[in-house]
């Protein structure tokens, strides 16, 4: 059943720079963010264009894989990024499953970027994992939030997709900005709730390379606004006034709102969204017969982060963490 098109939600701006914003700051550079690697753009189009004809049982490990995801959200919520993921859901022709399994896929890839920077950030001890223990309250904003946001989106990898919505460019067939603007406020709001120095912090997260290189001038411009050299403290950062964890949005995995557990179970919980994500790309890379060793993307001028990297055998910071408490024990 198609979600219910009066909810209010559907009339909400992302949080964070929305796009007329964004097109000032591009303008003000000389037109200078940058735009996704063609690369990318190329490997798309070629998966739009080609005539899918996957294995009925590569097919039913699709469906079931979207509805496993279905069922971790709430699809009657009208939320204006999902409408188009549930309409006449579901139907079980190839084209339908890869319109749904590319936007699951490519959420996922700019969650699981996030999830590394915010895992160098608790390495680095600029975050707590006490930042995830109080649930997020999904599609609120804040001032703190905002302008975190803003100075996020300095980074290449999030400046490519808000240059997606400025040029009216989708990656794939249901693309739009709602998403990676809510993913984005994740990590924003997380870094809100702690104590941290605003310029060594943005500097580890560009050594750090997951985000990209950062845009200089568009970060001046944006910390301008918020000329304070540390964020307050604020431990309820968009906290829900109830202390109940919402229902998430189609594809949404990144933890937050894990209460009392232990920092090993917390540790476990980050690790099952990365499980969660490889699973996610397993079945992407089955459904579009990509093999597993050849990446979807190319590393941008300057570095990229792991989303555009192959998993392999490789030792991630999420790993890092929990043999780090492994070895507490």
């Amino acid at each position: 059943m198609p979600p219910r098109s009066e909810n209010p939600r559907l009339s909400r701006t992302p949080s964070g720079r929305d796009k007329n914003e964004a097109k000032a700051t591009r303008d003000s550079l000389g037109g200078s963010l940058p735009s996704e690697s063609s690369h990318f753009l190329d490997t798309t189009t070629h998966i739009q264009q080609t005539n899918l004809s996957p294995s009925p049982e590569i097919l039913q490990e699709a469906i079931e894989l979207l509805q496993l995801e279905a069922s971790k959200c709430f699809p009657d919520s009208g939320l204006p990024c999902d409408i188009p993921i549930f309409q006449f859901w579901l139907t079980k022709t190839p084209q339908y499953i890869s319109e749904r399994l590319q936007a699951l896929y490519y959420r996922g890839r700019i969650q699981s970027t996030l999830l590394d920077t915010f895992t160098v950030l608790i390495q680095r001890g600029f975050i707590t994992l006490d930042s995830l223990r109080k649930p997020i309250a999904l599609w609120t904003g804040s001032d703190a939030v905002s302008t975190i946001t803003d100075l996020l989106t300095t980074f290449d990898v999030l400046a490519k997709e808000v240059q997606f919505d400025i040029d009216n460019k989708k990656p794939h067939p249901l693309w739009e900005s709602y998403t990676m603007f809510e993913a984005t406020n994740w990590l924003s709001t997380l870094i809100a709730r702690s104590c941290a120095d605003v310029a060594t912090l943005f500097e580890t997260i560009e050594v750090s390379n997951y985000l990209g290189g950062r845009n200089k001038a568009a970060f001046e411009r944006y910390q301008e606004k918020s000329p304070n050299k540390r964020f307050d403290c604020n431990a309820d950062e968009r906290a829900t006034a109830d202390g109940t964890t919402p229902m998430n949005y189609f594809g949404f995995w990144l933890p937050h709102g894990l209460g009392n557990k232990s920092e090993h179970e917390i540790r476990l919980e980050i690790m099952s969204c990365v499980k969660r994500f490889d699973n996610i790309e397993r079945v992407y890379k089955s459904f579009f017969d990509i093999p597993d060793d050849r990446s979807l993307f190319v590393a941008s001028e300057g570095g990229t982060g792991k989303v555009n990297q192959v998993k392999g055998d490789a030792e991630y910071p999420d790993d890092t963490l929990l043999r780090a408490d492994q070895q507490a024990k």
